[in-house]
């Protein structure tokens, strides 16, 4: 009988590293009271630190429902004989600045539709995935409500504020432009990374594709650093976030 010997110490040096990124952990390797609200998520660590950025910013509603989406199968369905008719409905959710506000506006058309067995008919929406979708946002929010985040008067600029939520949350899958600029860095190490997987990258999920997020300029401006493009998942690293919200007042 082999016994599994747990991971290795370079994979809990990399744990460890990403939590204190994401201020889950101090410098000792305490639990910090972030990390604790975090761990009250049955959720990756990235998009627990999500959700508590989305409480901060006032889209705690919005970001546990594109999490919940991220959190089941892809709800949009293509079938053979009205792939143009299933294309021509998912644009009327699709949405410029990426697939968590497209993700965002198919779920919150759904909720407000009076038949939601026929929306998901008419817009080739899986009807027992959004189901299940509705079902996490509603744990979520409960989970949310006893770590003490609640949703307040919602932000002004709302599309913003989720995208800074999302950018709070997630780091590994983000570049910027050098000096030069003709070549991607990682923001995490200055490595150089692949200009078209950053740009327009896609990725298949069950024969369905998916573009990768995009934020503009304008979104990541306060940062300071000419970043352009993230991945569907990525962003920027979190002491890079607390570093530049001091330096500008813009968090």
């Amino acid at each position: 009988m082999v016994l599994n010997s747990g991971p290795s110490p370079e994979s809990m040096m990399r744990a460890l590293e990403m939590l204190h990124f994401l201020g889950a952990i101090d410098d000792e390797g305490d639990l910090t009271e972030t990390g604790a609200k975090m761990a009250d998520f049955p959720v990756d660590p990235h998009l627990s630190r999500t959700v508590i950025a989305g409480a901060e910013r006032r889209c705690l509603s919005e970001v546990l429902a594109i999490i919940a989406m991220l959190s089941v199968p892809p709800p949009f369905s293509r079938p053979r004989y009205a792939q143009k008719a299933a294309d021509k409905a998912h644009k009327y959710f699709a949405s410029g600045y990426g697939d968590h506000l497209s993700l965002l506006n198919a779920y919150q058309a759904y909720t407000s539709a009076s038949s939601k067995a026929e929306f998901c008919r008419d817009n080739y929406l899986s009807d027992r995935n959004m189901k299940q979708a509705e079902n996490v946002r509603r744990q979520l929010a409960g989970i949310a409500r006893n770590a003490g985040l609640h949703d307040e008067e919602g932000s002004d600029m709302l599309t913003l504020s989720i995208r800074k939520a999302f950018i709070e949350g997630f780091f590994m899958q983000c570049a910027h432009l050098d000096e030069t600029g003709k070549h991607y860095l990682t923001v995490r190490d200055q490595q150089m990374a692949d200009a078209a997987w950053y740009g327009s990258f896609s990725i298949s999920r069950n024969g369905l594709e998916f573009q990768t997020e995009a934020l503009r300029p304008t979104a990541i401006d306060c940062y300071g650093g000419g970043i352009h493009f993230v991945t569907e998942s990525g962003v920027i690293l979190q002491h890079e976030v607390q570093r530049m919200a001091m330096a500008e007042g813009a968090f």
